[in-house]
């Protein structure tokens, strides 16, 4: 059994990101899980951290803007720990690392539609993604 909490997806809920305390608090949690071995709170970081996520408040989006180095931190450290985490049958983790393949992001050099097809077939399986074939 991990030592981490399998659920924390379940988290992550942009109501909690309009005071800058509550955002904070809730990358806390996400660090903490990830620190944990959650390949999933390591790759929910990297989504909430740096540019291009828009939810919050002004000042929370400039204050998670400052973090991108943190965000490719998080990215690169995610993705052994999201293989690790679907290879034990984790649908979402699936779901994410076909995420990885589909686009290429970091640690991976360009996107591998292969790889990308075999963990939607996966995630699909296990009840993540649209079973329509739209991703």
């Amino acid at each position: 059994m991990p030592a981490y909490d399998t659920n924390v997806s379940e988290a992550l809920d942009d109501r909690h990101l309009e005071r800058l305390t509550d955002a904070n608090e809730m990358i806390a949690y996400f660090e903490r899980q990830f620190e944990l071995g959650s390949g999933k709170a390591g790759y929910h970081l990297s989504l909430l951290l740096g540019e291009g996520l828009v939810v919050g408040s002004p000042a929370v989006r400039a204050h998670l803007a400052s973090r991108t180095s943190d965000q490719m931190r998080c990215l690169i450290g995610a993705f052994s720990l999201l293989h690790e985490e679907a290879l034990n049958g984790d649908g979402e983790a699936m779901h994410f690392i076909a995420h990885y393949y589909q686009s290429g992001l970091p640690p991976l050099k360009m996107a591998v539609h292969n790889m990308f097809e075999f963990w939607v077939r996966r995630a699909r399986a296990a009840g993540f993604g649209d079973p329509q074939g739209q991703y």
